[in-house]
């Protein structure tokens, strides 16, 4: 009965072999070699091209309906485990033909290294992410950076405008000051001049005078002379300036 069931099942079918991330493995670099095969493999075997060496892997796990797998590490390639592979597995109660040969190569790397090779299960998002996020960070470190400078304006435009409102008033009353004394001064040098005239009468025909023009508020010496004592007119007049002769002996 064996005999008539396995002329019925018939040959098994043969495995497949692939490589990942490919057959081309930078030096130094991991590979992994995936053997495929039907349902209900006990073993996979992986071999080389002289049979010289091989190795079995029971961890044969289910990838569907139809299909199982087996997963065999080549932590560092190198030019002593490059070359031809082949699978076959075992399925009670006999073994499979042989697959098809994988030329495994390896990539010598001369300077700067090569991209990296993604392992199987990680992702090959991760190094795009990373380099994402440091830009990200680059900008958020820039974005600071101008924010506290304008900040740090704002702080001395702000200290330099309370300082001109502290300087404003003092600079105004001083002004105030010297205008009020402009017109005191011209008062003084009128009543001076004309003190000197009084008591030296008037000036010998023929003698050398000096004249100086001196420009004089009428509404300041009108003050002085109200102040004086003068009962005349004390209504405001309109403010006018009058140039008075000096003259100098």
């Amino acid at each position: 009965k064996e005999r008539k069931m396995n002329k019925w099942v018939g040959p098994l079918p043969r495995p497949s072999i692939s490589a990942e991330p490919g057959t081309v493995i930078p030096l130094g670099r991991p590979v992994t070699l995936q053997c495929r095969g039907p349902v209900g493999v006990y073993a996979f075997r992986l071999e080389r091209e002289d049979r010289s060496e091989y190795k079995d892997n029971y961890n044969v796990f289910r990838l569907g309906p139809f299909e199982s797998e087996a997963r065999f590490r080549i932590d560092s390639v190198s030019e002593a485990n490059a070359g031809l592979y082949r699978c076959i597995y075992y399925k009670t109660p006999r073994w499979s033909e042989h697959s098809d040969y994988l030329d495994l190569v390896v990539k010598e790397t001369s300077g700067d290294t090569d991209s990296p090779v993604t392992e199987p299960g990680s992702s090959a998002d991760a190094p795009a992410s990373q380099g994402l996020s440091a830009e990200h960070l680059y900008i958020l470190i820039g974005v600071s950076v101008v924010f506290l400078f304008c900040l740090l304006l704002l702080v001395l435009f702000f200290l330099h405008r309370q300082n001109q409102i502290k300087q404003g008033p003092s600079r105004s009353k001083d002004e105030k000051q010297k205008l009020q004394q402009r017109p005191d001064l011209a008062v003084d040098v009128l009543e001076r001049t004309a003190g000197k005239g009084g008591g030296g009468g008037a000036p010998a025909a023929g003698s050398s005078q000096e004249v100086t023009y001196a420009q004089l508020d009428h509404w300041a010496l009108t003050r002085r002379t109200a102040q004086a004592g003068s009962p005349q007119s004390t209504e405001p007049m309109a403010e006018s300036c009058t140039y008075a002769a000096i003259a100098r002996h």
